[in-house]
């Protein structure tokens, strides 16, 4: 009983340090993605067709940066790369993160390159075939690769 607490406190110290250091990383570089991202002109620009009550909700958005999202996945992705990537199964939560961040860089890529009223970004449907299709790779890896063929739901207990 006693060892089990001691490896939970250091398996606990070992998340907390990394993701002080992910903050600190990411503190550190967010002044630069922002100046990139306002130089290369990727913020959120506000439609002035169409309703006139949603153009003057949204005015605050305008020339806000958009793919903030990139100094979430990419900070993580240095961090688990450089100091975390000792075990099989960081592989797939790092192959998710990525995955579904550039898919959402691709949509927010979409979205300011819509002109002259054209649908803007990904489908929703489309979004979510991608999205699935994510999905099943992961379940794939946990069941061919990672040998688990049981589903866990907390308080509920293991189905086969």
């Amino acid at each position: 009983m006693q060892e089990n607490i001691i490896l939970d406190v250091s398996a606990l110290m070992k998340i907390f340090e990394l993701a002080f250091i992910a903050f600190l990383v990411a503190i550190i570089w967010t002044p630069f993605l922002i100046k990139l991202l306002y130089k290369w002109h990727i913020y959120k620009k506000i439609k002035r067709k169409g309703s006139p009550i949603f153009s003057k909700l949204h005015q605050k958005k305008e020339n806000t940066p958009t793919m903030g999202g990139l100094l979430i996945w990419v900070t993580v992705f240095i961090v688990t790369l450089l100091l975390n990537l000792s075990r099989a199964q960081t592989y797939l939560p790092l192959f998710a993160l990525v995955s579904f961040g550039l898919l959402g860089a691709f949509d927010d890529f979409l979205n300011m390159r819509a002109t002259r009223g054209k649908w803007r970004g990904l489908r929703g449907r489309h979004k979510l075939l991608w999205q699935l299709a994510i999905a099943g790779l992961g379940a794939w890896w946990f069941y061919y690769k990672l040998g688990w063929n049981y589903l866990h739901i907390p308080g509920v207990g293991d189905f086969t």
